[in-house]
């Protein structure tokens, strides 16, 4: 049996829950099928952790994991809440092309296949009905040049995310 990879991750939207930010994350894989995640900076940054603490080097010049550069890239100077989780998209973006582009060691490896499977509470409808969970449609300025243009808008009304396509 022939283990999948991830192909392509892209950041297609901005939800709120629970009083948390939360990045929807499409992630298609290597047999073709896509799948779309949720997850916060801190879920990014535990993984970068373990990605780094698996494929550890000795010299800097023999880095396999990228760096992490999304929160002091996003930082500036910029309000709390939504505001500034949208300037977390690009960085965040430009991150998972980064992973894609490494070493097949790391982008094939299981720390990161893990985090980009769905876990058991997004596959059930209530995820979004339970809690107050709202979307925000990401700026066309926000949008990195490799993302198709679109967003997931989610609303606590409705039980499975609505891909829309921005004009």
């Amino acid at each position: 049996m022939t283990q999948i990879y991830p192909r392509n991750i892209r950041i297609t939207g901005v939800m709120e829950k629970d009083r948390k930010i939360i990045y929807s994350t499409s992630v298609l894989w290597s047999n073709a099928e896509e799948i779309v995640v949720y997850r916060t900076v801190e879920d990014f940054k535990k993984m970068h952790k373990l990605l780094k603490k698996e494929f550890r080097s000795s010299k800097r010049s023999e880095r396999m994991v990228p760096k992490f550069k999304v929160t002091k890239t996003a930082n500036g100077g910029q309000k709390n809440g939504i505001t500034k989780s949208l300037n977390y998209l690009q960085p965040l973006q430009k991150y998972c092309n980064r992973l894609l582009s490494c070493d097949p060691q790391v982008n094939q490896s299981v720390h990161l296949i893990h985090f980009l499977q769905p876990r058991s509470e997004e596959l059930q409808p209530q995820y979004f009905v339970t809690s107050n969970a709202m979307a925000y449609p990401i700026p066309q300025e926000q949008m990195v040049s490799q993302m198709p243009p679109q967003v997931v808008y989610q609303t606590a009304s409705t039980t499975l995310p609505v891909m829309c396509t921005i004009s």
